[in-house]
Parts: structure tokens; sequence; C-alpha cells
């Protein structure tokens, strides 16, 4: 009895990536590392202004009856919806991880922590959260070379 041939890519292993992100309120630097070893990066600029401008929010103006009109909610809404949508782009730049190392000096990373988290195809991940200073892509690729990341 002959057995059944299968091509090599049915063989192969599927390839997981293990990834190191940098992120903060302006920019993602992802840091991705295959089985082979081999590096490659990708920047991803945020879109969200820390203080936007809408025309006609100047000031809070007093309304009909002395009633005060308070954009701070519209514009603190208007941030947490831009920073949701660049959380979705940077976790939707992610392919088949098996390790993620998050990195970055504020909230950024734990509400990526929280996006990753929620995914039902990340359920085997390995998520490492940590601190760490502002860095440009140049020493964060070298600390990933240097495997200190992934």
């Amino acid at each position: 009895m002959r057995g059944f041939a299968m091509k090599a890519s049915e063989h192969r292993p599927k390839q997981r990536h293990h990834y190191g992100i940098w992120i903060d309120g302006s920019r993602a630097i992802i840091c991705a590392r295959d089985g082979r070893g081999s590096i490659s990066t990708e920047e991803v600029r945020s879109g969200v202004e820390p203080h936007p401008r809408y025309a006609g929010e100047g000031t809070d103006k007093t309304g009909l009856f002395q009633h005060t009109l308070d954009h701070q909610k519209s514009r603190q809404g208007h941030l947490a919806q831009e920073m949701r949508i660049f959380l979705r782009r940077v976790a939707e730049r992610l392919h088949d991880p098996s390790h993620v190392t998050l990195m970055g000096p504020g909230d950024a990373r734990f509400e990526l922590q929280k996006e990753l988290e929620r995914r039902k195809d990340f359920k085997e991940l390995l998520l490492v959260n940590k601190a760490a200073d502002k860095m440009t892509m140049e020493e964060f690729v070298r600390l990933v070379e240097l495997d200190h990341v992934v």
C-alpha cells in the first residue's frame, strides 16, 4: 500500500512570528522576527492630536438659560475613538504571532494589550508588557537584534 505524497508546504510547520512593539500616543514601531531570524520593521503613525481644535469649539459658551456648554467631554470622546482606531490598526499588522513584547512610556501599551487580549485569534498569545522611555526605530531594532525584546 502506497502512502499519500504531501506537498512541501503541507508538512512544514506554520511559521510563527515574535513581535516587539514600542508604542506611545503618536506612533508605534513594530519589529517582527520570523522563524528564520530575519527582522522586519514598520512604523504606524496614529494621527491622534493631543488637543484637537474643532471649528466653533474655541471656548466654553453659555447657552440658553445660562447653561454652560462644556466641550471637554466631546473632545475626550473624539480622542478615545481615534486612539481605538489606531490600536486596531496596530493589532491588524500582527500576522500569526506567538509572542509579543509591548514597550512604551505611557498608557498606550496597556490599551494595546487590552485590544490584543480581546481578539479571539490571539488567545494563545504570550504577551509581555515593559515600561520604556522614548526611543528611535534604530534603537528599538538594535534591542530586538540583541534579543532583549523578542
